[in-house]
């Protein structure tokens, strides 16, 4: 089964038809904004690479080398259409999202009272990097967030001043699914010279990316949270980016030419990507486009955004359920983090496998302060995330198990 023409209207349950059955008939999958399902196209993908064209890539003269490496280049390229990358950007391929922040924190020749402006709602991964730098005279400025998530472009600005090296903000946030304004924040950090890096990794299976339109300096994403493999991810760089950051890595692959005496780096994006690439990720995650755009269509954020409305609602009538966020149903971005009253999220997670089969995130989410500082919780939340595949049916036996959940335990 193949993804829809364009035109054609989305159909959820041709949609599920592309993931292999057992992996959405078993249970009810609703962990979508920790990592999506695997399409069978990218699963076939992996499979005829290592089993019948396995082969290094950009270093052998030989055919099935060449064709590896031709493969790779096209799924670049796909990927640069794909996010709409101004066309003197560079696309570098790289372990994944997390890695491609790190790469870009060891880059930064930070100096004694410098800064990097971040917000509350960001990921671990989009925090701890900067932190890192502070024994070294570097403040990480934290700007607050509502209790609804909502983020005032005005608090940000007001924290850049002449040493502010770096913003780094979310693209969307893994706890409530919103967005901050991210276009407004880029535009004011480069009115400034400020350089801004934006975590797509929430996003990019969640809605249309246009980088011409955000105008950051760097993109980064994973390509497990937008039904591709694990292993893989992205960095999107701005000819500012490259002018003032330098590949952090260094090794075979990466390197144009070798003296006693010096190197010479190939050019980006090549010079970012030294080591083995990880090949067979990199064309799955290629196999895996034509299902984002269809999971990223119109009408298919519409029929996620009326699953999210009909579980908001169902949850928020339940006695002693807090959904958190008050932003509309579109807003959410399939995500809806709540709690019971009294019991841990940890709890209710396991109740809800063990009792229904129900697969939900509990915890912090790996963004402790936009669960401590926003959302004022000490554990964490439940967190259920819908994708395209999921089905009303799916939103019921949730509502169903958490009503158990607070009759059982009254």
């Amino acid at each position: 089964m193949q993804p829809r023409e364009d035109g054609e209207r989305f159909n959820p349950i041709v949609f599920r038809t592309l993931f292999p059955t057992q992996a959405l008939d078993s249970a009810v999958y609703l962990d979508n904004a920790a990592t999506t399902l695997t399409p069978a196209s990218v699963i076939e993908t992996l499979t005829h690479y290592y089993t019948h064209t396995r082969s290094t890539a950009g270093r052998s003269a030989y055919r099935r080398a060449a064709q590896t490496t031709h493969s790779i280049e096209t799924v670049r390229s796909s990927f640069m259409q794909q996010l709409r990358c101004p066309p003197d950007y560079v696309l570098v391929f790289c372990p994944g999202a997390t890695a491609a922040i790190n790469m870009v924190a060891w880059s930064i020749a930070f100096r004694p009272g410098d800064n990097v402006v971040v917000t509350a709602l960001e990921h671990h991964a989009n925090l701890l990097p900067w932190w890192r730098y502070r024994p070294r005279g570097v403040t990480v400025r934290v700007v607050p967030v509502h209790p609804d998530g909502h983020l005032d472009a005005t608090d940000v600005v007001h924290l850049f001043d002449r040493q502010t090296r770096l913003m780094a903000v979310t693209h969307m946030s893994n706890v409530l699914g919103v967005m901050p304004p991210v276009a407004e924040l880029c535009a004011a950090a480069r009115r400034r010279g400020i350089l801004s890096l934006v975590d797509g990794t929430q996003a990019l299976g969640h809605l249309p990316v246009n980088l011409a339109e955000l105008g950051c300096d760097i993109y980064v994403a994973s390509a497990h949270k937008a039904y591709g493999p694990t292993g893989v991810g992205l960095l999107a760089l701005s000819p500012h980016a490259l002018e003032l950051l330098q590949p952090p890595i260094l090794g075979g692959g990466a390197v144009a030419q070798v003296t006693r005496e010096d190197f010479e780096m190939e050019a980006p994006p090549h010079g970012w990507e030294a080591g083995t690439p990880p090949i067979a990720e990199i064309l799955g995650w290629g196999a895996s486009l034509p299902v984002l755009r269809h999971a990223t269509s119109p009408d298919a954020l519409e029929y996620v955004a009326g699953l999210t409305e009909e579980l908001v609602n169902r949850l928020k009538a339940i006695p002693q359920v807090t959904v958190y966020g008050a932003m509309p149903a579109s807003a959410r971005h399939g995500i809806v983090s709540f709690n019971i009253d009294h019991l841990s999220p940890h709890r209710v997670a396991a109740m809800l496998d063990e009792m229904y089969g129900i697969m939900v995130r509990s915890g912090e989410h790996c963004a402790s302060l936009a669960c401590r500082e926003v959302l004022r919780v000490s554990q964490g939340t439940v967190r259920a995330s819908l994708a395209p595949y999921n089905t009303p049916q799916d939103v019921a036996t949730l509502v169903e198990g958490v009503r158990w959940i607070v009759q059982a335990l009254r």
